[in-house]
């Protein structure tokens, strides 16, 4: 991901994205298949001081070794990026799952359809949290998330149905 200064040209941003594909094609060409550079857009949103490459690596047969597994590739990339001096630039590996992310986890909630009540919820999360445990190098910091009781309305829109203050549930 590359970040310019706000007011930075798309001829700026432009020579930051081939210094990045540069530096992937001749100071990783042991590791990298392509660089796919894209000028304009970013996960942030879009703008001419931002960019975005994709890098695919070779196949893991063709990449022996600690060094070369991508977090090593990502560590010596972010090293290098860390010396230009006109944009921030970040290396980092995409999740495994898609949208699920790298740091920021994801939320479960728990919902009581039975209509089991509050205390009969607040085991069944407890019993979750107790099996989570069990895999400490899987799962870690997992943790409720929010007041321990809140209530969540479902509305139901009647249609034909109307009122001074407009739409009836």
């Amino acid at each position: 991901m590359v970040q310019l200064p706000a007011g930075a040209t798309q001829e700026r941003t432009q020579k930051v994205l081939d210094e990045v594909t540069d530096y992937y094609l001749n100071k990783e060409k042991a590791n990298v298949e392509s660089v796919f550079a894209v000028n304009g857009f970013g996960f942030a949103g879009r703008g001419q001081n931002t960019g975005i490459a994709f890098v695919s690596l070779k196949d893991w047969a063709d990449r022996p070794g600690d060094e070369n597994k991508v977090e090593a590739i990502t560590q010596r990339a972010t090293a290098a990026f860390s010396q230009i001096k006109d944009a921030m630039v970040f290396a980092f590996n995409l999740p495994a799952i898609v949208e699920l992310g790298t740091a920021t986890g994801f939320d479960f909630e728990l919902i009581d359809q039975a209509g089991l009540g509050h205390e009969k919820l607040t085991q069944a999360r407890n019993q979750l949290f107790g099996e989570v445990a069990k895999y400490p190098d899987l799962l870690v910091g997992v943790r409720p998330n929010g007041p321990g009781r809140y209530a969540a309305v479902q509305n139901r829109y009647r249609p034909g149905k109307s009122s001074g203050a407009g739409r009836v549930y």
